[in-house]
């Protein structure tokens, strides 16, 4: 056998391959979910780096998701959808009233 009819059964076996792959990809959606997991893998990396420089935690989270994100939904309650910015306008009422009720930090 030579060369370019190795080259050719490669290629065939590429095309099958990817004929394959997309008949597959069609019925169970898999190239949705590789790419969930290209990016839940990234998101892990970069939080686990976060964290462990010791500056990172659930406080700065929320306050680097409310400036990224004060309009979108937070919650859905009910049939009420509640933002970013109501929940944080809300905690903060709800920490006035406690600190004026004698609660120390």
């Amino acid at each position: 056998m030579g060369v370019t009819d190795k080259i050719v059964k490669a290629g065939a076996a590429a095309g099958a391959l990817y004929v394959a792959y997309k008949y597959v990809d069609e019925k169970h959606n898999i190239s949705s979910d590789v790419s969930l997991a290209r990016r839940l893998l990234s998101l892990r990396g970069e939080m686990t780096s976060r964290f462990e420089s010791g500056d990172y935690n659930v406080t700065s989270m929320w306050y680097e998701t409310l400036k990224k994100n004060p309009k979108k939904t937070c919650f859905y309650y009910e049939d009420d959808q509640v933002s970013f910015e109501q929940v944080e306008k809300r905690s903060n009422q709800v920490a006035q009233w406690l600190l004026s009720k004698g609660l120390k930090k």
